[in-house]
């Protein structure tokens, strides 16, 4: 999941990316590892994660956060 998170993102571990609106940290299983990879998007954990979701989730993240950005 990092190595995904990585190519998706343009970003390596502990850097964010340069609209500020990412960061990407590894941490085990975020004490939920039945449902692991997890990862964890404004506070809420999201089990279960694969390369599509993924995507999608942060298609979802920088869309919303564009739209709430001044212009």
């Amino acid at each position: 999941m990092v190595r995904i998170a990585r190519e998706l993102l343009g970003i390596n571990l502990f850097q964010t990316t340069t609209d500020a609106a990412i960061r990407l940290d590894s941490e085990k299983c975020l004490g939920r590892c039945a449902s692991a990879p997890n990862v964890k998007i404004d506070g809420k954990l999201q089990g279960a994660m694969d390369e599509k979701r993924f995507g999608s989730l942060v298609g979802i993240l920088r869309r919303s956060r564009d739209r709430s950005s001044p212009s």
